[in-house]
Parts: C-alpha cells; structure tokens; sequence
C-alpha cells in the first residue's frame, strides 16, 4: 500500500502524488510510508523518465509528419496519382506492374507516383514502398480529391492519370461505390483529360463510372 499507516490512496491522491513526483516538483504532502511503497514509486519513477521523453519524442515525429503531408505540394508533371481506399495488397500490385512496364518500354523517363488518402499510410505500406527500387519515385500526400484545394496540391491538372482504389471487402458496398463515383466526378472536373482507372464493388455501377 502507498498509503498513509497502509491505508491504500485514493485514485485521484495517486494521481496528484504521480504528477507532482515526474515534474520534479514534489511538495512532500504525500508520501509512502512502506518499504513496498518506496520500491514500487521508486520503480515508477525510474520507468516514467525513460519512457515519457520517448514517447513524447514519437508524438512530436508523428505531428509534424501529419503537417508535412496536409501541407507540402507536388510540383511534377505526367505524374500517376493514387486516391481512394489504398491498401497494402491494392498498391504493391499497381505500383510493381507500373514500374516495370515503365522500365521496359521508358527507361529514360523519371515517371513519379502520388498517393493521396485522408490517412496517414500504414507501416507495412511504408515498409513496402522503402524497400523497392522505385520507392524514391512515391510521394504520399494527406488529404482527398474530393478538396479542391488537395486536387491542387498533388497538381492534378498536370497528372497524366489516376487510380481510385476501394475497399472491396466493405459491409457496405452501395455507399462504397457512391464515394468512389464521387472521386470520379471531381476528378474530371479537376482535369477533363486525365485518364481514369476504377474499382467498383457491385457490377450495376460500372456502367456510371464509365460514363464519366
């Protein structure tokens, strides 16, 4: 017990006591009075100064990142952009059937790819894209092409064509295929002439977004 003559703390005596015990600023109201006490505040201590600093650390890389992918704009043209549901399986397939036809029929070329998506890219993606060859060739951008504003920062009118991906295992396939036809749409007001690549879940609606 951490308490007063063994009597056990309260949740919100443990949690001042923990606050001002890490910040270093200990006024010594509360105290433990157990060998058992000291051992486990002790412990706690220890493990609160190696852990909080890294953990901290982690979460100033990770919002910076965040503000470097809503914020940073693509500057390349005839690039390939990637929208809608991108997973693992979905994007190793595209982006290795791509790069090879463009090594054996364009070598000279430099093509780029842009991945756009409303969420930051899963580790196993990231993974997957440093590993291979063309990984300096793919550049993620956080946000939707739904946004005026993320169409002009991937420079869609510049791209020479897209891939709207969706989740094909979705328990909601109708309103799956409407935000996919919904991509389509603002993609061709983006860029009339920008050739469109398209999954859909349920065959009725091939139909639409070959109209578009």
């Amino acid at each position: 017990s951490l308490g007063v003559g063994g009597e056990p703390w309260q949740w919100h005596t443990s949690l001042y006591f923990t606050v001002v015990t890490l910040t270093s600023t200990g006024y010594g109201d509360f105290v433990p009075k157990t060998v058992s006490g000291r051992l486990f505040i002790s412990a706690a201590i220890l493990v609160g100064f190696a852990v909080i600093p890294l953990q901290l650390s982690q979460l100033v890389k990770l919002l910076a990142e965040a503000r470097e992918l809503q914020s940073r704009a693509f500057d390349g043209t005839g690039h390939v952009v990637i929208s809608g549901y991108v997973s693992l399986s979905s994007l190793e397939a595209i982006l290795k059937e791509y790069f090879t036809g463009i090594q054996a029929l364009q070598q000279s070329m430099r093509q780029e790819v842009v991945i756009v998506t409303p969420e930051r890219p899963s580790e196993e993606i990231r993974r997957f894209i440093k590993r291979e060859t063309f990984g300096h060739r793919v550049h993620f951008y956080r946000g939707t092409v739904l946004e005026e504003e993320d169409c002009r920062r991937i420079n869609i009118k510049e791209a020479r064509a897209c891939f709207v991906l969706t989740d094909k295992y979705s328990p909601y396939p109708a309103e799956e295929d409407s935000a996919t036809i919904m991509r389509l749409l603002a993609l061709r007001m983006a860029n009339p002439d920008l050739r469109l690549f398209v999954e859909v879940i349920r065959a009725e609606n091939k139909t639409h977004a070959e109209m578009i």
